[in-house]
Parts: C-alpha cells; sequence; structure tokens
C-alpha cells in the first residue's frame, strides 16, 4: 500500500509542476513550442460532473491518462463505469 500511495503522490506532484509550468499565460509554454490543452472536459467542452484522479504521464509527455468518475465526459457511454 506505501508503494501505491507514493506514486500517486509522485504522480500528482509531476502533473501539477507540469501544470504551473506550461499553463497559458506565464509563456514558458510558447517558447518551448508545447501546446497546452485541457483533457477533463466532455463533448462540447463541457465540465466533468464529478471528480479526477490518479493522472499517470507518458515519459515523454505527449500521453496523460486518468480515471474520471464523471459520467458525461463521453459520448454514448453505455456501461456505466
Amino acid at each position: 500500500m506505501k508503494i501505491y500511495a507514493t506514486t500517486v503522490a509522485i504522480g500528482t506532484l509531476v502533473g501539477l509542476l507540469l501544470f504551473v509550468l506550461l499553463a497559458p499565460g506565464n509563456g514558458l509554454a510558447a517558447t518551448h513550442g508545447v501546446t497546452v490543452a485541457r483533457i477533463s472536459l466532455g463533448p462540447g467542452g463541457v465540465q466533468g460532473n464529478n471528480h479526477a484522479n490518479y493522472a499517470a504521464i507518458s515519459a515523454d509527455g505527449r500521453y496523460i491518462a486518468y480515471n474520471a468518475i464523471a459520467s458525461n465526459l463521453v459520448l454514448s457511454d453505455t456501461n456505466n463505469v
């Protein structure tokens, strides 16, 4: 359980650090040719109706995965999970 908690804490810290460093408006993303996009929005840009957690970022920063409890992020979600 300790390893899991440490992994989650590190993942959260890395996600927060990337958000702060690459946030639009601070100039860092633009100077490095980086695109910052909010990925936790549903169709039409709607805010999720519940929380997301357990973020994971690939080694090259290209892919991000997360667990979301929100039920309105995927169109035609039929498994209710």
